[in-house]
């Protein structure tokens, strides 16, 4: 191993536990990991992804679709490396800013389609995110990878446009009360927010990605039901993001109620549009990642490397 993997590794790996903090603290939990082209339905605002070569010659496509059938599974699973950002976030010490470059240019060589690098909002509610500009200049940039970056608002899209960024996540919530904790404001004011950076997005042809906070629950309002879910990943879709990420935030979601949400989501959104982010507080993150991969043909799983997702009044991940 070498010394900055060992200094990586030392920032990183401590524990499989998420720290606990408050939820304005953490400051831009999105829910919480390129691909192919996905569908974009009838709405033309949305934007174009660069295109990912994800070829393969006849005989080995053939074979990989013959055993996708077999298995029950889809034939390949995208995967969003979030650790950088959502791993990092809510580390109590400060990572230097060389090893967190370090630490995405290591992650880049792996192979992974999409890497979220950094969060683009104010450095008194997220600490850990205040170099930002700096991580983002800093990174080595591969073929075929894609590097979306967390924007609040208008200001931290311009900012994150100006440091390099290419593609821009917004991040909301199905709740009403975590929305106000997070970020500070309603659901409702929080999508106008959303609608302003996703036009600009368009003007400047970079997608967009959408997150869904509290997809299985919220730590204010407990149960949430799925058709609010719905509604709000809908109008996150029609406003121009290209996916849509459900993210189970404090780890409560269980096989059943994984399934019965996505299928309520599934009616207002493309199936190709649509990715899953689960903690693991309970135990349950990678029985609810299988039921997304196996009973839906789910294509998209966020991960965080060294299991280190972060998340608000979570036990622990």
């Amino acid at each position: 191993m070498s010394y900055c993997t060992s200094r990586i590794a030392s920032v990183v790996a401590h524990d499989s536990r998420t720290e606990v903090d408050t939820a304005r603290s953490s400051g831009d939990l999105a829910e919480h990991p390129a691909q192919p082209t996905p569908s974009y339905g009838s709405l033309g605002s949305h934007c174009h992804l660069p295109p990912m070569d994800y070829s393969c010659n006849s005989s080995s496509s053939s074979l990989l679709s013959q055993e996708s059938q077999a298995s029950g599974l889809p034939e390949y699973i995208k995967i969003v490396e979030v650790g950088p950002r959502d791993g990092l976030q809510n580390e109590k010490v400060i990572v230097p800013t060389d090893i967190k470059i370090e630490l995405i240019n290591q992650l880049s060589r792996t192979g992974l389609p999409a890497i979220e690098v950094t969060s683009f909002v104010s450095s008194k509610w997220v600490p850990q995110m205040a170099d930002h500009k700096e991580v983002m200049r800093g990174i080595e940039r591969h073929p075929g990878v894609q590097y979306p970056v967390l924007t609040p608002n208008l200001q931290g899209f311009h900012s994150a446009i100006a440091a390099g960024a290419t593609e821009v996540s917004v991040f909301g919530a199905a709740s009403e009360s975590f929305s106000k904790m997070n970020i500070n404001c309603s659901i409702e004011e929080s999508i106008e927010k959303f609608e302003e950076v996703a036009k600009s997005a368009r003007n400047m042809n970079i997608p967009v990605r959408g997150y869904v906070s509290c997809a299985l629950g919220c730590p204010y309002e407990g149960n949430i039901i799925p058709a609010k879910v719905a509604e709000v990943s809908k109008r996150l879709y029609s406003m121009g993001c290209y996916e849509i990420s459900l993210g189970d935030t404090i780890g409560v979601g269980t096989p059943g109620s994984m399934k019965r949400m996505l299928e309520a989501v599934m009616k207002e959104i493309p199936l190709s549009a649509l990715a899953v982010h689960c903690h693991d507080t309970y135990g349950q993150a990678l029985a609810n990642i299988l039921t997304a991969i196996q009973d839906l043909l789910f294509v998209a799983v966020e991960l965080a490397c060294s299991n280190r997702l972060s998340g608000p009044l979570s036990a622990g991940d």
